[in-house]
């Protein structure tokens, strides 16, 4: 285990003068922290389930900002946990991989949540091959722009096109501009 002193170095996670740290020690300090990374969702939404049932809004009132997620996050967390019991949880797999496939059956997600370990997928491998199975729909991608590209689109459509009533689409931008 390791420990954070007071002036902000780690002791544990490197070797001393003439003692560094060895191979077995180096990679279980590394598997530490990965699986503190692939547990801490998990711990999150079980904890915050447990005090939303035992609280109700006393935990949102109270304590659901110090768990250090937006709202739609710990929503986000809280569902899945409550969808996937700790027993069909696969340790060794991410949360978010877990995510995509909260939707499917047992013995689906089971399986496609094996092959993504297996083959270490990426969320968005795993999300090509179910859209290539035929058991996901591909997302469309939605273009987001800034206000002032918008300005700069908006202007160079005016230019090229008449426009009956382009004030109002030009104070529409002013308006949007004001409420950012």
């Amino acid at each position: 285990s390791t420990a954070v002193d007071d002036g902000g170095t780690a002791e544990g996670i490197v070797g001393s003068p003439g003692s560094p740290l060895t191979h077995e020690q180096r990679v279980a300090i590394a598997q530490e922290i990965r699986d503190a990374q692939l547990q801490r969702q998990w711990r999150a939404g079980d904890v915050a389930n447990a005090w939303e049932e035992e609280l109700n809004e006393d935990f949102w009132n109270r304590y659901a900002n110090e768990f250090g997620y937006t709202y739609p996050s710990l929503r986000n967390v809280m569902r899945v946990c409550s969808k996937i019991p700790s027993e069909r949880r696969h340790p060794e797999v991410s949360f978010a991989l877990h995510n995509v496939m909260v939707g499917f059956d047992i013995e689906t997600r089971d399986a496609w949540l094996e092959r993504a370990h297996d083959e270490e997928w990426p969320v968005k491998r795993l999300r090509e091959e179910l859209v290539e199975a035929g058991l996901l729909t591909k997302r469309p991608k939605i273009k987001r722009w800034t206000l002032d590209d918008l300005w700069k689109l908006f202007e160079e459509w005016h230019e090229k096109e008449e426009c009956e009533d382009c004030h109002a689409v030009d104070d529409f931008f002013r308006w949007l501009g004001e409420q950012g």
